[in-house]
C-alpha cells in the first residue's frame, strides 16, 4: 500500500490524515515543521457555517457541519450564524443566498435580529439565521482530531520537514506555505487581524456568530470574551503579522 505524508498538522492536514484512516489508509504520517495547529489554525475566528453563496461551498460545507456534529457538542457548539443585511443591496445579495442556501437543505430562516440581547439593530433590514452553524476552538478541536488519527494508526511527526519524508503520496496541507513545496499553487499569505476584548458580564452562552453582510464585521463569544474580526480595507498580502492600530 502506498505510503502517503500530509503536509501540514493544521486543520485541513489533521482532517485529511484522518479521514484517510477511516477509509483504511494504513501508512500515513501527518508532518509539519512547528507543531500541531501552530499556523493559521492557531489564530483563526472558530466559525462553522453553511451559509455561503456558490452550490459547492454549501454542499462542502454540510459535510463539514456532519462532521463536526458526530465529534459532539463538546467540540462544537451549534449556537448558529446570524447574518444582519443593513443597506438594500445587502439585503438583495442576502436573499439570493438565502435562496440558494433553503434549496439545498440548509435551514436558514429569517429573523427578528433583537432575540440577541443587546444587539443594537435599528438600522438592520434584514436578518436570516441558521441555527446548525456554529463555533469551535479550533486548535483544541484540531489536536482532538489530531489525537483521534493517532489512534487509527498516523504516525504524527512534529518539527519535521515533509519533504525530507519517504513517500508515494505527498498531500500538500500547509495553508499559505503551500508554495513551498515547489508545485506552483494560487495560494498566497493574507494577513488578517482579531480582536479580543476583556471578559465581559452577561454574555449569553447561546450567542451566535453575527455577521454584517455588507463589511463582513463578525463576532463571537470565546469564553466570557468577545472575539471581533472584519477584513482591512486594503488587503494586506503577505507574511507580516504587526498589528495596524490603524483598523
Amino acid at each position: 500500500m502506498a505510503r502517503i505524508v500530509v503536509a501540514g498538522s493544521g486543520s485541513v492536514g489533521a482532517c485529511i490524515a484522518y479521514h484517510l484512516a477511516l477509509l483504511g489508509a494504513r501508512d500515513v504520517v501527518l508532518a509539519d515543521c512547528a507543531e500541531i495547529a501552530s499556523g493559521s489554525t492557531g489564530k483563526a475566528m472558530g466559525g462553522v457555517r453553511q451559509q455561503f453563496s456558490s452550490a459547492a461551498e454549501v454542499r462542502l460545507a454540510q459535510e463539514s457541519i456532519s462532521f463536526f456534529e458526530k465529534l459532539g457538542a463538546f467540540w462544537f457548539q451549534q449556537v448558529g450564524y446570524l447574518f444582519l443585511a443593513t443597506t438594500e443591496a445587502g439585503l438583495a445579495d442576502l436573499e439570493e443566498r438565502r435562496e440558494l442556501q433553503v434549496g439545498l437543505g440548509v435551514p436558514v430562516e429569517q429573523v427578528d435580529p433583537r432575540f440577541v440581547p443587546g444587539l443594537q439593530a435599528d438600522d438592520v433590514l434584514r436578518a436570516v439565521f441558521c441555527a446548525t452553524d456554529g463555533v469551535a476552538d479550533p486548535p483544541a478541536l484540531t489536536r482532538e482530531v489530531v489525537r483521534r488519527a493517532a489512534e487509527l494508526g498516523v504516525d504524527v511527526k512534529e518539527r519535521t520537514d515533509a519533504r525530507e519524508l519517504e513517500r508515494d503520496v505527498l498531500v500538500i496541507a500547509a495553508g499559505a506555505y503551500s508554495g513551498d513545496f515547489g508545485v506552483d499553487l494560487p495560494i498566497r499569505p493574507l494577513a488578517r487581524q482579531l480582536l479580543e476584548t476583556e471578559p465581559l458580564e452577561g454574555l449569553p452562552d447561546d450567542l451566535p456568530m453575527v455577521v454584517e453582510a455588507e463589511s463582513g464585521f463578525h463576532f463571537r463569544r470565546r469564553d466570557d470574551c468577545l472575539r471581533i474580526a472584519m477584513a482591512d480595507a486594503v488587503p494586506r498580502w503577505g507574511f507580516e503579522e504587526s498589528v495596524d492600530e490603524s483598523v
